[in-house]
């Protein structure tokens, strides 16, 4: 079994008075995230994102503002994945931010893999806008058009119910669950 390699992307570093200043989105930030959080639950959710473009609203994971948190939510017509962040500070009411575009969410993913702290959601139009406590601010358009509705798909109420061992269940599906 082949080992990952570390991979390194090299960039440019400018000064910030040869970039232009970067706008906010003055809008009413919608809530408050663990930027760990955030991060832990995009890794489970994109996984079930679809992988091509033909259909770009699965193409994408779908952000919703909920009064307990953040919800991700991703599928690609066969897999269905929801995570719930906790919110920090005030909750808010329930809101349909938009579907993210999975590239959009990997490169925000990376950029804050290695931070501490949290992040103030915002929208305003077509556009989300993700901001830290301290410099950085990630702005990405949002796909047009509608995720399919998650209270269809998934059940209030269930009459059977399984409990198993993580561990049993992934050595039983180890044969056709890639690690």
């Amino acid at each position: 079994r082949p080992t990952p390699t570390p991979f390194a992307y090299p960039t440019a570093a400018r000064s910030s008075g040869v970039l232009p200043a970067f706008p906010r989105l003055n809008s009413k930030p919608i809530g408050t995230v663990a930027t760990g959080d955030l991060v832990t639950a995009r890794q489970h959710v994109a996984r079930c994102a679809a992988t091509d473009d033909t259909r770009p609203v699965l193409h994408g994971v779908e952000v919703t503002s909920l009064p307990t948190g953040l919800r991700l939510a991703a599928a690609d017509g066969f897999r269905l994945c929801v995570q719930t962040i906790p919110a920090l500070g005030t909750p808010s009411e329930d809101t349909a931010i938009g579907v993210l575009p999975l590239e959009s969410v990997q490169v925000l993913s990376r950029v804050l893999a290695r931070r501490k702290g949290f992040l103030t959601v915002a929208k305003r139009d077509s556009f989300v806008e993700f901001r830290d406590q301290r410099e950085i601010t990630f702005v990405s358009r949002l796909i047009e058009g509608v995720f399919p509705d998650i209270g269809k798909i998934v059940p209030d109420s269930f009459t059977t119910r399984a409990i198993v061992e993580t561990a049993s269940l992934h050595r039983a599906g180890a044969p056709i669950w890639p690690t």
